[in-house]
């Protein structure tokens, strides 16, 4: 299926993304934050819609674990900009995955907000290209664009944007 995936997006960026989606007859799932913890097949699928407690990084919780959406713990707070959680916390927990690394928290504005960015989930050539062509005539402020491929579908949001942060800086962006 032909699919936009929106993550960290502002209200004006995520209509004018449904715009050029709809234009472009794609379908456009905008991904809450709490779902970035979820592997980026998950999200394409639209499993993390359904059934939120199965998203979550197999072996991350137990039953007793589980906080509910939109609530924390004190042990589930990190400020932004701090590495400790990142560092600290051992692979496949749900806290550690669910946050942008703190490198990458910084905008251009020096404000403290997390990237934005816009996952295209199976388009081929010609779609991917009118949709990408669509996208910059626009003019859209999106940081960050990937393709969700066999490489990257089991990543987390998170390890998406440490890769395409990794990939920027490489290229001397």
């Amino acid at each position: 299926m032909e699919k936009l995936l929106l993550i960290h997006s502002t209200k004006e960026i995520q209509l004018q993304v449904k715009n050029v989606a709809s234009r472009l007859k794609l379908a456009l799932d905008i991904i809450p934050d709490e779902y970035c913890g979820c592997r980026l097949k998950e999200l394409a699928a639209g499993k993390y819609a359904q059934n939120p407690l199965d998203a979550t990084p197999l072996g991350s919780t137990t039953a007793e674990d589980v906080t509910p959406l939109g609530s924390t713990t004190a042990e589930d707070v990190t400020p932004l900009g701090s590495t400790a959680a990142e560092d600290a916390a051992p692979s496949g927990n749900a806290a550690a995955e669910g946050t942008v690394p703190a490198q990458v928290n910084a905008g251009a504005s020096g404000a403290e907000t997390p990237p934005n960015c816009l996952v295209l989930c199976g388009l081929r050539d010609k779609r991917l290209d009118k949709a990408l062509f669509e996208l910059r005539r626009a003019d859209i402020p999106i940081d960050y664009k990937a393709i969700l491929t066999p490489s990257n579908q089991e990543w987390t949001v998170p390890e998406l944007m440490k890769e395409l942060q990794r990939e920027r800086q490489a290229m001397g962006r």
